[in-house]
């Protein structure tokens, strides 16, 4: 299994990646940002509700759709994609990145227009 994204150069960048090599994932499509960090989640809860705090801002893979050469390589040589709806979420909903997610949803349609 390959894993396609951005982390920082930061400690926790360093630490998340190495512990996705020692779980058996690929992970030379990782793209490495200076000055990025990974996004954080926080939970909290209070009087059993639970509230959720979200650190994206520096986010690596907020840049992860600006190589477009590598994103579409990515998606050309994956059987699956799964994009969570956080990741839609910080991405930037540019027409390149959509013309890429529809061209490798219907494999016909032209991606460099």
């Amino acid at each position: 299994m390959s894993y396609f994204t951005a982390v920082g150069d930061d400690a926790i960048s360093s630490r998340m990646l190495g512990a996705m090599r020692e779980s058996g994932v690929n992970t030379q499509q990782v793209r490495i940002v200076p000055n990025r960090s990974v996004e954080l989640y926080l939970i909290t809860l209070n009087n059993g509700e639970r509230s959720f705090t979200y650190w994206r801002g520096q986010s690596a893979a907020r840049l992860l759709a600006q190589d477009k050469q590598a994103l579409a390589h990515a998606m050309t040589q994956s059987d699956l994609i799964y994009f969570s709806g956080v990741t839609l979420a910080i991405l930037n909903p540019e027409p390149p990145f959509l013309r890429l997610f529809h061209w490798r949803v219907q494999p016909k349609a032209d991606i460099h227009k």
